[in-house]
């Protein structure tokens, strides 16, 4: 004789394995094969057409029982159904109505879940509904988005795949019905009324036999029925399956009418059975439990016992009314706790920065849709994924490092780091990392980061730097290119000054000691241009001293005079006080502002005009330092007594900035000039004020 699995070698059939081993068939003289189910009939199919006597199906036999089948119910083994909707905790998914319009795969007896959606108000012209392919790697890969399957098999392979997963029991529903049952039909009750009671029997101690030897049918299972599971499933299988059996509190293949009635009435409620159902013929029982006088001191017992249980009910009533209130405060709080959820879920779903929730072992557990505009990958496929492993190997330790820091007790750290961009690219990123605990325990639980691109300010950056390098190459060397003609020119100065063959007039001696004080100057310009980067980072070092403003301004006069002659200019100085200025400033810096103010005034000039180069006190400590004609001034420095030199103003030379004490006064005057002139001057002045007086 034939039994008919309901499914392929697994667990869930342990006890007709152990049946066959122990030997329980063969005493009772019953020579029993097992076959496998096929995708393409139902058990109860193959039963009923006879090709096995016997077979195992779910709950819907009642259905089957409604439409007319002779099929009979011998033996109850899970007194509760593992069927079960497995839903991906992705793409919005939160709660069984959310599955209406998305991919569902759900085998064709699983009547129950059917049952499970009617009766939660979801129509069933509402699902998408794709032909069951029995593997659930369809739910890891994203093809579906929710599975039937029972929650003693397909689980365990979820679980190793890492996927994030939500179980819709039907049970959660008020629908609680039998699993597997092993049944027969009317024909081999009539026929054989003996060799179904003693299979039936068999059957249930091979199935004691399992449950007390979970180990060791899982042997068997793999040694003799292939192993299309492993080791570690099929335990996993024995632990889920007992939990379903209850054998401990429930007699094995006990089967309640007023349960099977129950089961029907609701497939009646939800439409899926027309017409009365009777549970007469389509439940078995035992010949001698059909002799109701056997049981007698045993209803006995039972009328006593329902005396004590009613003794127990008044408490069982109060303890359910408080129950109650408790779950209706809880279900509160979890709304409460959900709508907290989904505000700061929109927010991290719309901010423009990454955000990654990680576990302590750098697991992405989430990750904000940004991932795309950033890393150019879907959060989907960053989920469970070890975020370190996309850090560039060169800061992977230095991040590492500062995370063992942070989980330490550390404060919130921010690093900058390269990470990997789907297109094979790295980018710069910012990443502030914080620590986020167990609001119960105060346990470190995992990291919260917020990912920026830096990439822009990185290259900045690097060109920056690039371009001062080139910039201090190229001033380096036009600086030594500069001191060999200008040395030529100095030493040919100096040969004409002392040379004792030629003599020189005493214009020319002067035109030459102009020459050479020019050269000098110059000299001294050229040799602050290798100081530049000295400037840049407001080092430079400035060398005040005690200057007679009169001095400089006479010889400022001696190199201007030959330029402004050649341009036809009128060239004087103009002194405002007749007192003696002496001023704290840097003699050579301070010459060479005067020059320029000069030199500008006479190039801006027309000819015929006149250039005034001059200083002024304007008022106790401050002196302006002024070229008439089209220019302006930037020189200023502190006035002193002639007879003291010691309260002084520093100063300092900066390319970007004016110091902050030292900030300028501009004043510009237009005058005109004498009558018959033909073009009109412009004379600028600029005060700064020394700091002790700011």
């Amino acid at each position: 004789m034939r039994l008919q699995l309901k499914w392929r070698h697994q667990f869930q059939f342990a006890g007709y394995y152990a049946a066959i081993e122990k030997g329980y068939y063969r005493e009772a003289g019953l020579a029993v094969s097992l076959a496998e189910a096929s995708d393409q009939e139902a058990p109860a199919a193959a039963v009923l057409r006879g090709a096995a006597e016997y077979g195992i199906a779910p709950s819907d036999l009642v259905l089957l029982r409604s439409q007319g089948k002779p099929v009979v119910a011998l033996a109850v083994v899970f007194q509760h159904s593992p069927y079960a909707l497995i839903a991906a905790h992705r793409n919005g998914i939160e709660h069984l109505h959310d599955l209406v319009g998305r991919k569902l795969m759900i085998e064709h007896d699983a009547a129950e879940l059917l049952a499970y959606f009617t009766h939660e108000g979801v129509a069933l012209d509402r699902l998408t509904m794709l032909p069951h392919t029995f593997e659930p790697q369809a739910l890891i890969d994203g093809w579906v988005d929710a599975i039937s399957a029972y929650t003693t098999d397909e689980l365990f392979q979820l679980r190793q795949a890492g996927l994030d997963y939500l179980v819709f029991s039907p049970r959660a529903g008020g629908i609680d019905f039998y699993g597997d049952t092993l049944f027969t039909t009317e024909a081999e009750v009539r026929q054989h009324p003996e060799r179904v009671a003693r299979f039936v029997e068999a059957s249930l101690k091979g199935w004691a036999y399992a449950l007390d030897h979970p180990s060791e049918i899982v042997d068997l299972i793999l040694e003799r029925y292939g192993r299309r599971h492993s080791r570690e499933h099929l335990l996993f299988e024995a632990e889920q399956s007992e939990r379903l059996i209850r054998h401990e509190l429930v007699e094995l293949g006990h089967m309640n009418p007023g349960r099977w009635q129950h089961i029907a009435d609701t497939y009646a409620e939800l439409g899926m059975l027309s017409g009365p159902f009777s549970t007469e013929g389509f439940l078995w029982l035992p010949v001698d439990q059909r002799s109701f006088g056997k049981y007698r001191a045993a209803l006995a017992a039972a009328l006593a016992l329902a005396l004590i249980a009613g003794l127990v009910l008044a408490w069982f009533y109060w303890l359910n009314r408080t129950l109650k209130t408790e779950i209706g405060e809880r279900r509160a709080a979890e709304e409460g706790l959900r709508v907290s959820e989904e505000r700061y879920r929109l927010l991290a779903d719309n901010a423009s920065d990454m955000i990654v929730h990680t576990n302590l072992q750098g697991g992405a557990c989430y990750v904000s849709p940004s991932s795309r505009q950033l890393l150019g990958y879907e959060p989907d496929e960053l989920g469970g994924q070890m975020v370190l492993s996309l850090i560039h190997p060169e800061d992977r330790e230095r991040v590492e490092s500062a995370l063992m820091n942070r989980s330490a007790g550390g404060e919130r750290i921010q690093t900058i780091y390269r990470i990997l961009h789907k297109d094979g690219s790295y980018l710069w990123v910012e990443g502030a990392l914080r620590l986020i605990r167990d609001p119960k325990t105060g346990e470190a639980s995992g990291h919260v980061s917020v990912v920026r691109d830096v990439s822009r300010r990185m290259q900045a950056e690097e060109e920056a730097v690039i371009a001062n390098r080139a910039k201090s190459e190229f001033l380096t060397n036009m600086s030594h290119e500069l001191r060999t003609p200008l040395n030529a020119v100095l030493g040919f100065s100096q040969l004409l000054l002392f040379s004792k063959s030629q003599r020189l007039s005493d214009k020319q001696r002067e035109n030459v000691e102009n020459i050479q004080r020019g050269g000098n100057q110059l000299l001294e310009l050229v040799n602050d241009i290798l100081d530049l980067s000295k400037i840049e980072s407001g080092k430079l070092t400035v060398s005040i001293e005690t200057v007679d403003l009169d001095e400089v301004l006479a010889e400022a006069k001696k190199l201007l005079r030959p330029l402004a002659e050649q341009n036809g200019l009128d060239f004087s100085i103009a002194k405002g006080v007749s007192a003696r200025l002496l001023v704290r400033a840097d003699r050579v810096r301070l010459l060479q502002v005067l020059l320029n103010l000069g030199s500008n005034a006479i190039k801006y000039n027309r000819r015929e005009g006149a250039v005034s180069l001059g200083a002024e006190r304007l008022q106790a400590g401050s002196v302006s330092a002024s070229a008439g004609a089209w220019s302006s001034s930037w020189a200023a420095a502190s006035a002193l007594p002639a007879q003291s030199a010691k309260a002084a103003a520093s100063g300092s030379i900066c390319r970007r900035h004016r110091p902050a004490r030292s900030r300028p006064i501009r004043r510009s005057t237009w005058r005109r000039r004498p009558s018959g002139s033909r073009a009109s001057a412009c004379s600028t002045s600029t005060t700064i004020r020394p700091a002790s007086s700011s």
